[in-house]
């Protein structure tokens, strides 16, 4: 048991480091890169000139907290993992579910934003579909697009 405590604490401490070795580096460059898809709105989108969106604000606050300038740097869903492990962004940012093969990968902080549906009907149509249990005694025919 104690031994299984000593490693479960020097693993900590290792984590500990190499994070603080990260933040040192990052203050050291005066850069934060942080990598975003720029394709999912509210959180992150790109028009091509611009980066906007909810997590690009924070990632403007966290830069200025620290003191450095932001670097926003395009990645893709495909890769948001590998080129973090390539060391092309520090953080990623941009509205990421948390999914198992991603906490398996990286470290993801706790979730900010309670996700839920929402139902979208044609106007005048909204009794027939306020509750639940109307909604799912309605037949719809799906159109493909």
């Amino acid at each position: 048991m104690k031994s299984k405590l000593l490693c479960l604490s020097l693993l900590l401490a290792a984590s500990c480091s190499a994070q603080a070795d990260r933040l040192s580096d990052i203050q050291e460059s005066g850069v934060l890169r942080v990598g975003t898809t720029g394709d999912y709105k509210p959180f992150s989108s790109f028009d091509g000139k611009n980066y906007a969106g909810y997590d690009i604000d924070v990632a403007k606050h966290v830069a200025n907290q620290l003191g450095v300038k932001l670097e926003l740097v395009k990645t893709s869903w495909k890769n948001l993992i590998p080129d973090l492990n390539a060391d092309k962004y520090d953080i990623a940012m941009g509205g990421i579910t948390r999914k198992m093969q991603r906490q398996l990968n990286a470290e993801q902080t706790q979730g900010y934003m309670t996700f839920g549906k929402c139902f979208l009907v044609a106007k005048g149509t909204a009794e027939k579909f306020n509750t639940l249990d109307k909604v799912n005694g309605e037949k719809f025919e799906l159109a493909l697009m």
